[in-house]
């Protein structure tokens, strides 16, 4: 087993965390047997992509719309949270968003997760949508749609969009959902914290994940909001295999090795891709296989948790030291194509991490406040050291 990890010490006596699934959208799959099943085994959200193709070069590509399967899935399941990772305001309309994010909530009954990005190349490019200054776009996108939801008519004078007595009446009956964003550089941070409610990005370190969420926590509070006002989420692809000798030999196929190319700016020092996949990436593309060949798969092990479900929880405990609080676990194990000698569906994997993940912070808590009360440190560590 794995050492505690070492990180800031969390103040209140109970941490809470929550934990989230990847939703399916390939047509073969029963979508809401998958949510239901979610939904019985305890886990708080699930969420769906916003792409008209795969993220992998040899996909799947035949992908349904999620807002449809979000649709479907609400009326066979009452507390699971739904969520979007993430819709593409560049190819949906900001206004269109607004309304179809408030159909969804009352469908709901007041469970969506609205997570929203800057797009990419692979969404617009190939479709002949612009994807000139994205993150200019999506700023003033998010706002639009913070707007809308009031229920009243909204003017907007953007440099990309202008609204004259916009109105969409559904803000005025229907509760606001929570605004999730996906971000990972300096500015749309800063728009994170302006705006968002939530914050999903895309795990690639704990190190640079504290840095991170430290940017939004500042621009929160010089934008005259909590420090906390921004739930800290994290997509967090796993690896998971009967032991981490096996795991390793799993990133050594194509399947696995493309997730090199998807990773954010900065997380592999050797990327090909060195400003991030957002930019540049049609997975589609013929070259994009000798990119993949050209990731070097013992920098992608090193960010990319791995091994026995303990292992990965091992790992986790890094996000939760350095704030994550609401954990979408997504084992990418199948993506292989080869067996990852576990024999565990991918919810009993997420279960079984999720479970050791509680298990380690449990430990880490009681450590905590043995030390705290004077029963003698145990294995725990010092204020300016503890394990959450």
């Amino acid at each position: 087993m794995r050492p505690m990890p070492k990180g800031p010490l969390k103040k209140d006596r109970a941490l809470e965390l929550r934990f989230g699934v990847p939703g399916s959208q390939l047509p073969s799959r029963d979508a809401g047997r998958l949510v239901r099943e979610a939904e019985e085994m305890g886990f708080d959200s699930m969420w769906w992509a916003d792409r008209l193709m795969g993220w992998m070069p040899k996909g799947p590509h035949a992908l349904l719309d999620p807002f449809v399967v979000m649709s479907a899935v609400a009326t066979a399941t009452s507390t699971i949270q739904l969520g979007t990772a993430v819709a593409d305001p560049l190819r949906r309309h900001p206004t269109q968003l607004a309304q179809t994010a408030l159909s969804l909530q009352q469908i709901s009954s007041n469970r969506l997760l609205l997570g929203i990005g800057p797009g990419e190349a692979a969404g617009t490019r190939p479709y002949g949508i612009s994807f000139e200054r994205p993150v200019g776009r999506f700023e003033e996108a998010i706002q639009i749609i913070r707007g809308l939801w009031t229920g009243k008519p909204y003017d907007f004078e953007g440099e990309h969009y202008q609204l004259q007595s916009a109105l969409c009446g559904l803000g005025k009956q229907v509760p606001t959902p929570p605004l999730w964003v996906a971000a990972h550089g300096y500015r749309t941070l800063g728009i994170t914290g302006r705006f968002a409610d939530g914050w999903i990005p895309t795990g690639h370190g704990a190190a640079a994940y504290a840095d991170q969420l430290r940017r939004i926590r500042d621009v929160s509070q010089t934008a005259g909001r909590p420090s906390d006002a921004v739930e800290p989420g994290v997509f967090a692809w796993l690896v998971a295999a009967e032991s981490e000798e096996r795991a390793h030999q799993l990133f050594l196929e194509p399947g696995l090795r493309s997730l090199g190319l998807l990773l954010p700016q900065g997380a592999l020092p050797t990327s090909p891709l060195p400003e991030g996949p957002w930019k540049s990436l049609i997975p589609t593309d013929p070259d994009v296989h000798e990119l993949v060949q050209a990731v070097d798969v013992d920098e992608l092990s090193t960010v990319i948790p791995h091994g026995t479900p303990d292992d990965i929880a091992a790992e986790l405990m890094e996000y939760v030291a350095a704030g994550a609080r609401h954990l979408v676990l997504c084992d990418m194990s199948p993506a292989s194509g080869a067996r990852n000698g576990l024999e565990m569906r991918p919810i009993e994997i997420h279960q079984a991490v999720r479970e050791a993940l509680e298990r380690r912070v449990a430990h880490c808590m009681i450590e905590k406040e043995r030390f705290e009360i004077g029963q003698g440190p145990g294995t725990a560590v010092s204020r300016s050291d503890s394990g959450v």
